[in-house]
């Protein structure tokens, strides 16, 4: 921002992973008035989407893409997001609404080989010696091709293509039981790589 020309000197940034941190932005946000930048970032669907793997009664709750969807409506019109919207919309303030990666729902495993040093995220891996299905997989031999960090000459990134998912031979069947169904990001499809942008001021009245 500030090699575009914008001036950050008053600026906040604010991550809220739960209730008691959304409601204390709920309490300053009148004193923020004058920031010429917030930057607020609400982790609630990312961390629902990570315990839905691990929680049986949220794969009840949300069985598919449609109920997380309508999860994801409730929680927003019950959160302190929405309430925060309402009293920023006082102050005349333009909002972006945005995220930083969608995410899709995984259904087939594919093995993976790799040193053990890999990533251990389920749609792309980051290593070296790194082999898998050329089916189902984006190999990226050369990093700075795609504009991603390369930490050393040898190593290269498997990007899972589809509703694949990846998991090492050994443990084939556990990792197949626990993430087939879930909801996972770092992969390339569309609705992990297409993000929502939203440009937000209020009616003049």
């Amino acid at each position: 921002m500030s090699d575009l020309g914008y001036d950050l000197e008053k600026s906040k940034y604010i991550k809220i992973f739960n209730i008691d941190e959304g409601n204390y932005v709920l309490r300053k946000i009148d004193s923020w008035k004058n920031e010429k930048l917030i930057v607020m970032v609400y982790n609630f669907l990312d961390l629902l989407a990570h315990h839905r793997s691990k929680s049986p009664i949220l794969k009840e709750a949300i069985p598919d893409e449609e109920a997380l969807r309508a999860f994801t409506k409730h929680w927003f019109l019950h959160s302190s997001l929405y309430e925060a919207l309402k009293m920023i919309k006082k102050q005349d303030a333009t909002v972006v609404i945005t995220t930083d990666h969608g995410s899709i729902r995984v259904n087939r495993a594919s093995q993976i080989v790799g040193d053990k040093q890999i990533t251990t995220t389920v749609r792309y891996k980051q290593g070296k010696n790194l082999t898998s299905n050329k089916k189902h997989t984006l190999h990226i031999k050369n990093p700075k091709e795609y504009g991603l960090p390369q930490m050393s000459v040898v190593d290269n990134y498997a990007l899972a293509k589809d509703d694949y998912y990846f998991v090492y031979p050994n443990s084939f069947h556990q990792y197949m039981k626990q993430f087939n169904g879930t909801f996972q990001h770092g992969g390339i499809s569309m609705e992990e790589m297409i993000l929502p942008l939203a440009v937000c001021k209020p009616k003049k009245s």
